[in-house]
């Protein structure tokens, strides 16, 4: 599971006005589908696509869905429950990672200038 955060915005969201908060959920329930999108592409241009059963799997996780990790406001995850899903993951090719970190400094440059 990769989590997507930016800690300024976590730490004050609450010091943001009603719609500075509603903007910047909206640019990361964007990102976070960007970021899902972007690993299921990966998984299948790196052919670790046989039945498809991972990429299905792997999907956007907010708080309070049921989940290991306590997520905050301004948190979000993308993972899988799929039992290989680790493996293919740090063994053989980064799809989590390598997906969050393509999105990362266009969401950090969007964050930025809401709170601006």
């Amino acid at each position: 599971m990769i989590k997507v955060d930016v800690n300024s915005a976590n730490k004050d969201f609450d010091s943001f006005d009603k719609k500075v908060q509603k903007k910047l959920i909206k640019i990361l329930d964007t990102t976070v589908l960007i970021v899902e999108s972007r690993a299921k592409v990966k998984l299948k241009t790196d052919k670790h696509w046989i039945t498809g059963n991972l990429a299905s799997s792997v999907h956007v996780i907010k708080k309070g869905d049921e989940i290991p990790v306590k997520l905050k406001k301004m948190e979000r995850a993308v993972g899988t429950n799929t039992v290989y899903a680790a493996k293919i993951e740090f063994e053989h090719d980064s799809y989590l990672h390598y997906a969050n970190m393509k999105e990362r400094a266009n969401f950090q440059r969007q964050v930025s200038k809401a709170i601006k």
